[in-house]
């Protein structure tokens, strides 16, 4: 793609210039601790997604997800997330080796609004913060603890744009590859797709917890 330099922003003055200063109360929002408005989000949030930074200098984002409360707060400066059973690429916990700067961003299944940290993070296998999320007598492997440095509150518009929530606003899907075809796709995997979909559906049911 051919980008013309005439029409790049490439600074924060230029930035500024174009959408004006953010509103004082906008940046006097972050905080560098979780706050109890924090802490009760975080216990309703079943679905976070975590940024982090590859060894080769890219950024992946994983997500994790669990009942609400498997994001455990543990202080107003830490937080513990659970691992459960997944594709065991463990993108997360490869890249923190490199580098632990995370960042996430917490959803509550309707609501707009979400909850955005970032920190730094160890991985523990420490069993006795991992038992009290046993499940079906299974222990998670690993702990992923944060350290937060930032936390702060995002506004609703994203949420109410998308329409993320509310059915009728959902496109049509019927034209979007399954996640079976996409994986014999791009893993060059040779076998009949219903194979494939009968794969993916007993992991889903077997290896969830």
């Amino acid at each position: 793609m051919n980008i013309d330099p005439e029409f790049v922003v490439s600074s924060h003055a230029q930035l500024r210039d174009i959408v004006g200063p953010v509103d004082e109360h906008i940046a006097a929002k972050s905080i560098d601790h979780i706050d109890q408005y924090c802490a009760t989000f975080i216990d309703h949030a079943p679905f976070v997604l975590i940024a982090s930074r590859a060894g080769d200098a890219l950024l992946d984002i994983s997500p994790k997800s669990d009942a609400p409360g498997f994001v455990s707060v543990l202080n107003e400066n830490w937080l513990a997330i659970l691992d459960r059973p997944g594709n065991a690429r463990h993108d997360t916990y490869e890249n923190i080796f490199a580098d632990n700067a995370v960042a996430l961003l917490f959803l509550i299944p309707g609501r707009n609004d979400t909850l955005r940290i970032a920190g730094r993070a160890t991985l523990t296998e420490d069993p006795k913060p991992a038992e009290q999320f046993a499940i079906r007598g299974r222990v998670p492997t690993f702990v992923l603890l944060i350290e937060v440095h930032e936390a702060f509150m995002h506004c609703t518009k994203c949420g109410i744009r998308s329409g993320l929530w509310r059915p009728e606003a959902w496109p049509d899907t019927a034209a979007v590859p399954s996640l079976a075809e996409a994986y014999m796709a791009d893993a060059r995997i040779s076998m009949p797709i219903d194979e494939m979909e009968a794969e993916l559906r007993r992991d889903e049911k077997e290896e969830l917890y």
